[in-house]
């Protein structure tokens, strides 16, 4: 149910406000940190797909389909 989720959702945005600050995490503190979010591998690709932004996309989410799909833990689902 959402509302189970919804303070566990809240603590992760507020340890990692921005896509900086969870690139520059280590990878077990992000893992750590998604504990009560269910699916434990969506906090690695978030980490992933969050380093690959600040390191080759200058910080930005990319604007277009075939660059956002670069982008790991992103695909076409």
């Amino acid at each position: 149910r959402v509302a189970t989720v919804v303070p566990y959702w809240r603590a992760w945005m507020r340890r990692f406000p921005t896509v900086a600050a969870l690139a520059e995490a280590e990878e077990g503190a992000v893992r750590s940190a998604w504990a009560g979010l269910g699916y434990y591998r969506r906090a690695s690709h978030l980490w992933a797909g969050a380093k690959y932004v600040m390191e080759r996309c200058g910080g930005e989410v990319p604007r277009t389909l075939g660059e956002l799909l670069r982008v790991p833990g992103v695909g076409p689902y």
